[in-house]
């Protein structure tokens, strides 16, 4: 979904910094730890993980990703990416 930001590895030390889709996202009290934990136990070495969400830049569909649009268009049966710049541009707020 592009949520991603940014990763950097230092020794063991893993930072994140990660979004949300909208500042009440449902999932923001798991995500985060689910992302730590998946590191944990996918990337060997790693003492230490820091998970920090950040607001700026805003998440947008933009942000998805070429084989993410793939992925939601089989589960959706639609571009959501399309979809919202289409709407986007109706508004007059394509981004």
């Amino acid at each position: 979904l592009g949520l991603i930001y940014d990763v950097s590895v230092e020794g063991g030390k893993v930072k994140v910094k990660m979004t949300m889709t909208a500042p009440g996202c449902p999932l923001g009290a798991y995500l985060p730890a689910m992302v730590e934990d998946a590191i944990r136990s996918e990337v060997p070495g790693v003492e230490d993980v820091e998970v920090e969400i950040v607001w700026d830049p805003p998440w947008t569909p933009l942000k998805i990703t070429e084989e993410g649009r793939k992925q939601l268009k089989r589960l959706y049966g639609v571009d959501i990416v399309e979809e919202w710049q289409k709407r986007a541009a109706a508004q007059g707020t394509a981004g």
